[in-house]
């Protein structure tokens, strides 16, 4: 299963949320794209990094 989640500028809390929800399901068999649109600052970058 591919989990394709738009973004631009998220809040941290947000994205954490939403990644942690992504990793926490049953099916393991999955993969998460994360796809920034033009974020004027790096925090998306950094946070995905940490996972």
């Amino acid at each position: 299963m591919d989990v394709v989640l738009p973004l631009f500028q998220p809040g941290e809390t947000w994205l954490r949320e939403a990644v942690d929800s992504v990793r926490a399901q049953t099916h393991r068999d999955w993969s998460l794209f994360l796809i920034d649109d033009a974020s004027d600052d790096r925090r998306t970058e950094r946070m995905a990094g940490e996972y």
